[in-house]
Formats: structure tokens, sequence, C-alpha cells
């Protein structure tokens, strides 16, 4: 016979179980069925990217009097939406409504020769930003309000984004994961801490299964033409010039007054290495440093949980 649960212990029954996992299956349910997007750019032409929405079950939504708007959510440098998947049902689950876009460059997307020519010419990452503002503006409408989320290069596109006063109105909340562009560093440096990204990923066998991480060209995409394919290596090729450049973008980011945007950030990140510039996001009075002294670049993919559930208390506290 089991202990019985000490006092401020939750027991939970086969039904609680039961419950779950009907409400996660539900999640992953409309997690899959996703859409494309098509945006036209002024100039750059038509780029289409690959997107989810995803609302809680019932049971799961916020039991706050005043509902919460819907996170939009984008993922990491040149990635589709199942980089940050297993982030986004765990947002679902956790009573919020999540929308996430995939880059246009990714995988299941397309862009552009005007567009590939333009994020090559543009010291930041203006290409994408207005991809993003666009998705934004077609899927959520273009004057509600919407909490804003960004994973690794995902993170500075938000920063840019909150640079925008048009934007700056409607996002009441921030948050930056593992922000890419936090340091100036080499190709030298970045690829070491990718290397050692990837060794601590196979030693934790069992966080993989959250995790997924497409990049680059994609040999495997056959009934793509040969240009997309090649345009997908000069966009990522070009983006992370960008991702090893320090962005001024943290200093003018803005939301809603009252608002804050949280950044996430790991002790043993040495992809973005933020941990070493954490003074200076704080120079941005909207900007509240959460350091999680054992939390690698990918910790918020791989252990989602855990992460909302720090990220809404922190946004509890500041509301307190």
């Amino acid at each position: 016979m089991g202990e019985p649960a000490t006092h401020g212990e939750t027991v939970r029954t086969l039904q609680d179980v039961f419950t779950e996992a009907h409400e996660r299956d539900e999640i992953a349910r409309q997690y899959l069925r996703q859409g494309e997007i098509r945006v036209n750019l002024p100039g750059l032409g038509e780029q289409t990217a690959l997107y989810t929405h995803i609302d809680p079950p019932a049971s799961r939504e916020s039991s706050r009097e005043e509902p919460k708007p819907p996170i939009f959510l984008i993922p990491g440098v040149s990635n589709d939406i199942d980089c940050v998947g297993a982030l986004a049902q765990e947002i679902a689950y956790a009573g919020r409504s999540v929308v996430v876009v995939g880059f246009p460059e990714s995988f299941m997307g397309s862009t552009t020769e005007s567009f590939a020519k333009a994020v090559k010419d543009t010291p930041n990452y203006g290409p994408h930003t207005d991809f993003y503002k666009e998705s934004i503006d077609a899927l959520l409408g273009s004057d509600s309000d919407f909490e804003l989320w960004g994973f690794s290069t995902g993170a500075p596109i938000s920063a840019e984004i909150l640079n925008d006063p048009r934007f700056q109105e409607r996002v009441n909340e921030a948050v930056l994961l593992s922000p890419a562009s936090s340091v100036d560093q080499t190709s030298m440096q970045i690829n070491t801490g990718t290397a050692s990204e990837g060794a601590r990923l196979l030693k934790r066998f069992s966080t993989l299964g959250k995790y997924t991480f497409s990049m680059g060209r994609n040999k495997n995409v056959e009934q793509q033409p040969q240009e997309q394919k090649k345009r997908r290596g000069e966009i990522f090729k070009s983006l992370m010039k960008k991702v090893q450049t320090k962005t001024a973008s943290w200093e003018g980011a803005k939301v809603k007054d009252g608002g804050n945007i949280v950044v996430i950030s790991g002790g043993k990140d040495q992809i973005t290495k933020s941990y070493r510039v954490e003074d200076d996001f704080r120079k941005n009075p909207q900007m509240e440093v959460v350091h999680l002294p054992n939390a690698y670049h990918s910790t918020p993919l791989t252990e989602p949980q855990e992460t909302v559930e720090k990220i809404f208390a922190q946004q509890e506290e500041f509301l307190h």
C-alpha cells in the first residue's frame, strides 16, 4: 500500500490521468490541423509558410475573469513549426490559445529570389520581421491584442516587431526565450556552442522526442524546385550572420503600459550566450530577465512544461 499524501501534495487519481490524456490528445489533434499562410510583401513577392492554431480544451481555459489574448509564437532560425511543437502544445495545455508560423524558407515554406536578396542585404531582420507582422495581421486580425513569444532567432525578430508603435499598442506581454543576437561572436564560437548543445541532447535521450530541429538545405523534399532548395540555404546562411551579431533592437522593444517583456536566459546556453549580457537586457525598463542557471539553449523545447510554468508564474508576479 502506498504512503498517504503529505500536506501540500496533490493526489492524482486514475481519472485525472485519463482526463489529462484526453485533453492532450485534443491539443495534439488541433496541432496537426496545419495550414499554409501566404504573405505578399511589397517588392518581394509572395512568401508561404506552415502555421497552426491551437485553442485550449474548455476545461483548461484560463480561470481569470478577464480572458487572456492569444499567444503568437515565432520559432528558431529557418525552422518549421515542429521546432516549437511541444512548447506550443504545452502553452495550450496551460490554458492559452497559441498560433505558430514557421519561417518562409523552412522546409514546408517557399520564398522568392527578391526575399532572399533582401535578407542578405538588410543588416537587421527586416524582411522576416515584415513577414511575421503580416502573418499576425492575417491570422489574428489587424487590430486585436496578442502576446508575442519568440524562441532563439524568433526572439530578435519579436524585438524588432516591438520596435513598431503599431504593434507596441497591441502586445500585452512578450516572452523572449534563449534569445539569439545577444552577443557578438564568431562562426567558430557559435559552431562550438552548437556542438556542445548537440552533445548534451544526446546524453539526455529521453528529451529528444520533444525536440525537432530543421535548418539549411533540405535534400529530402524532392518535389520542391531546385531554386527553392538553393534559396533556403542562402537565407539560412544570411540569417546565421545576423545571429552572430548583437542586435540593438532590445533597447527599443516595448509593449503596452503595465506590461512586461520576459527574457528567459539559460546559464548553460552556449549558442546564444545570453547569460553574459543579462544586465544589458535590464536596461530596457520593461524587460525582466529570468535566469535559469542549469538551462541550455534547447531547454524551453525539451522541458516545455517547466518553462511554461515559470513564465506564467513570473507574469502573475508582475501583475501583483
